[in-house]
């Protein structure tokens, strides 16, 4: 789901720890910063990518893509 330029990857389902888990591996694997986000509604968590880090994951995924979704990655 992109975010004001940014990206939420929808992990309701999972666990926070696993959410955390995911981060590192983000940032260790990809080096893209990013950090959990409490969802408001319900007690649950989503991973926030910011506008920064967008190049890197436009990068990463443009090729993966079907064309009519590209707009999801703000391409």
């Amino acid at each position: 789901m992109k975010s004001n330029e940014g990206l939420k990857v929808c992990t309701d389902s999972f666990q926070y720890s696993n959410i955390l888990i995911l981060t590192k591996m983000l940032k260790t694997k990809l080096n893209i910063d990013c950090k959990p986000q409490k969802k408001r509604e319900v007690d649950c968590w989503r991973i926030y990518i910011p506008k920064s880090q967008m190049v890197i994951v436009r990068d990463l995924v443009k090729h993966q893509m079907h064309h009519d979704m590209l707009y999801k990655i703000g391409l």
